[in-house]
């Protein structure tokens, strides 16, 4: 879909809503967040009511001098939730709403965001992250800072050496109650920023940079409220020589289900590129 136009097809049951966001995607409390939302504002339409239950969203980003590169991909997400929920409507407006999404980045000449609204359950874990490298939960109480010296303890006990590469990292939250949508005060920028021991960086500003993929969901059975398990792992091109090969059963499995996700995709649209929401077939998940 055209960066110019507001006209939304479902291209499934579940897929309520896809749009092409032509701009310069920015993180929350930079000088790029007005107009980036100004961005999203005028290029996706506004709710119509149509019960959903997560989001993916795929940013491009400008390509610099080393990749993967800043902003966080967290901290792309909050202008879009401000502008998505809050403004638009979507999730009755209201980010306690969001049980799920699904955010990737990488570099492109054509800047921007392709943006999914969808009422499906989220995708498995192990569809979208292969190579995990750790992967525990947390029984509670959940960080509220970057600093928070327990947690940040914790993940150091799990005894999992900074990993090098691009990264991939999936967030389950137990209970209804944990609101993924607020980025900049609720617990999933917190739990990221503690990641330190893992994904390297000084304590209280790790190199969070590096992850490429986050899947966050909630209400996520077997997992009690206040709690969350994290998985922690490589992108497979992002993996190092030899990974690949050490979890080669793991990526049989995933071959194949990328197979059968793209005999059922429909085409991308704007961009060229194929969908995250179709690669891994989430809008053909049932709930």
């Amino acid at each position: 879909m055209g960066g110019g136009e507001r006209a939304v097809t479902p291209s499934s049951a579940t897929e309520v809503a896809k749009v092409w966001v032509a701009g310069r995607p920015a993180p929350f409390a930079t000088a790029g967040e007005r107009p980036w939302k100004v961005a999203v504002a005028a290029q996706v339409p506004a709710s119509a009511g149509l019960a959903c239950s997560g989001m993916v969203i795929e940013f491009t980003l400008e390509k610099g001098l080393a990749w993967p590169a800043h902003p966080d991909i967290d901290n792309l997400c909050e202008p879009v939730f401000s502008t998505v929920i809050n403004r638009l409507r979507w999730f009755g407006g209201s980010r306690p709403n969001l049980d799920w999404f699904l955010a990737t980045k990488r570099p492109g000449a054509e800047l921007g965001a392709m943006i999914t609204v969808l009422g499906s359950a989220a995708p498995d874990v192990s569809t979208v992250l292969t190579l995990p490298a750790l992967a525990a939960t947390w029984p509670g109480p959940l960080p509220r800072s970057a600093r928070d010296e327990q947690f940040a303890t914790w993940v150091r006990d799990q005894r999992t050496p900074p990993l090098s590469g691009t990264l991939a990292v999936a967030l389950e939250f137990g209970g209804s109650q944990v609101n993924i949508g607020d980025i900049a005060t609720g617990p999933v920028k917190s739990v990221i920023d503690c990641l330190q021991p893992t994904v390297g960086g000084p304590f209280g500003n790790p190199d969070d940079h590096r992850i490429v993929l986050l899947l966050v969901r909630k209400r996520v059975p077997g997992i009690a409220d206040g709690a969350v398990r994290l998985t922690v792992g490589h992108t497979p091109e992002g993996a190092p020589r030899g990974a690949t090969a050490r979890s080669g059963r793991r990526q049989r499995r995933s071959n194949r289900l990328r197979t059968i996700a793209q005999r059922m995709a429909i085409p991308a649209m704007a961009t060229g590129a194929r969908s995250i929401a179709h690669e891994w077939n989430i809008a053909a998940t049932p709930r």
